[in-house]
């Protein structure tokens, strides 16, 4: 199955998943979309917005720090 941008809850599980010591605060928005982009199942062309990206994000620190 093909991750697209919209796919935000499965794309922030995976990044986990691929970098679970990744730091978290202060990531740039431009990291997150080469991190996001370099999954082997992402495959969209487009370009994000700024809703889209911050919801990955905050699910990402959801997953990775659930006690908090």
């Amino acid at each position: 199955m093909a991750l697209s941008w919209k796919d935000y809850c499965e794309i922030a599980d995976a990044l986990n998943e691929a970098y679970p010591d990744k730091a978290l605060t202060d990531m740039k928005n431009e990291e997150l979309i080469q991190l996001v982009k370099s999954l082997a199942d992402f495959d969209d062309p487009n370009e994000p917005d700024e809703t889209v990206l911050s919801a990955i994000w905050n699910r990402w620190v959801y997953v990775a720090y659930p006690e908090g």
